[in-house]
């Protein structure tokens, strides 16, 4: 963990991912977002709209008491128009939402050794000094196959200035 500071009624979560190693007998790690990601599954059912892309930090969670608080997001019920990942016209109607926090971090292309970058991501406020970010193996409605659950345990809260 970087940095986990207030901002109003808000957390902000900054996390660093680092390839120390590859995968036994790979030349390249994968994508960063592996770390923190449920991948293009997305963490809710019926999460299957083209802009919630994979590469998110919807993963990393916060751990209050005996509930898990996932990143805020921004969504709507309104219709929306866009493109697909292969340029074809789309229109939904249906609900959608997106991650308050990187999108498209790490993107898709495999990271070499010694590759690095910062996520970060929005929480509501827990009012603790110091906090517990986890990143689950599943969540009710998604599974993270490909990449260990990890926890940073008594992440300390700085000061508001």
């Amino acid at each position: 963990m970087e940095e986990v500071r207030p901002a109003g009624d808000l957390l902000v979560g900054r996390v660093r991912v680092e390839v120390t190693e590859p995968f036994d007998g790979e030349e390249h790690a994968g994508p960063l977002a592996w770390a923190l990601s449920f991948g293009d599954l997305g963490m809710h059912e019926g999460h299957d709209n083209p802009y919630s892309p994979g590469h998110q930090v919807d993963a990393l969670t916060l751990l209050v008491g005996d509930e898990r608080q996932f990143p805020l997001e921004l969504g709507s019920t309104e219709h929306v128009e866009g493109s697909d990942r292969d340029g074809f016209i789309i229109e939904h109607g249906d609900p959608w939402r997106v991650i308050a926090g990187d999108r498209g971090f790490g993107h898709d292309a495999d990271a070499e050794v010694g590759a690095w970058a910062v996520a970060t991501v929005l929480w509501p406020t827990t009012g603790q000094d110091e906090v517990v970010v986890d990143v689950p193996g599943r969540s009710e409605h998604a599974e993270r196959p490909w990449s260990q659950p990890w926890r940073a345990v008594d992440a300390p809260v700085e000061a508001e200035h």
